[in-house]
């Protein structure tokens, strides 16, 4: 059975400075724009240890299981999204550097 996935890139930082701590690493919210439901795949390393957190509307999801990444090592998280949410990333720490974070849209 042949499956009609589709990828869209929607956000993506690369060696920018952390923000204050619980603020949006992105630019601004991302939402999914193509299909009813699906998933964000959000991919990134960070030069210091930290809790990730990604709010997807008013909800707040530690990702890690709560677990600070280390310093430096990449992680890679899928989120499921539906129409309509609206969703942020968030660091738990100010003094670092975001070496590069991804975020792609995946249907279906």
């Amino acid at each position: 059975m042949k499956t009609n996935r589709e990828m869209f890139r929607k956000a993506i930082v690369e060696d920018a400075a952390l923000p204050a701590a619980g603020d949006n690493l992105l630019a601004s919210t991302i939402s999914p724009s193509q299909n009813e439901t699906g998933y964000f795949r959000i991919y990134g390393t960070i030069s210091i240890s930290g809790i990730l957190t990604v709010k997807v509307n008013s909800s707040e999801e530690k990702m890690n299981a709560g677990i600070a990444i280390g310093a430096g090592v990449a992680f890679l998280f899928d989120i499921p999204v539906t129409r309509g949410d609206v969703v942020s990333v968030l660091f738990s720490e100010t003094t670092g550097t975001i070496g590069r974070i991804v975020i792609d849209e995946h249907s279906g």
